[in-house]
């Protein structure tokens, strides 16, 4: 049995977890007030404002619906939702997120660069 945890074990450790259904609802209000987003390699804050703001699609959900999202200096700054760096992250708050947002928010924020909420929402692929 590996050591690092599954999405499966966060979420059964969970004392929230990012649904379906809410996600949906937030992505839909969302929709007019991001214009761009960057990739979680680029980090999910931005160092460009005073205070730090979100950057990512990952940090702006985490932002709207209070759940911990990763700031600079940890490993999962830099890391998609999918990765061992944000599980541990997500696993060490008690937080988790449904496995149709975790692969929704790791493709948006695979992607290098700024990029608008549709082309974020494009680079999603369910095979």
């Amino acid at each position: 049995m590996s050591a690092e945890p599954t999405i499966r074990s966060v979420i059964a450790g969970a004392d929230y977890v990012l649904g379906f259904f809410t996600f949906a609802s937030v992505l839909g209000r969302l929709h007019e007030r991001v214009r761009s987003a960057q990739g979680a390699a680029d980090g999910h804050w931005r160092t460009d404002t005073p205070p730090d703001a979100p950057a990512t699609l990952t940090a702006l959900i985490s932002d709207w619906c209070a759940l911990p999202s990763p700031h600079h200096g940890e490993a999962a700054n830099t890391a998609t939702v999918d990765s061992a760096e944000y599980v541990r992250h997500l696993t060490a708050h008690r937080a988790a997120l449904d496995p149709f947002v975790t692969r929704y928010l790791a493709a948006a924020d695979s992607l290098a660069g700024a990029r608008t909420f549709e082309d974020s929402s494009r680079s999603v692929s369910w095979v």
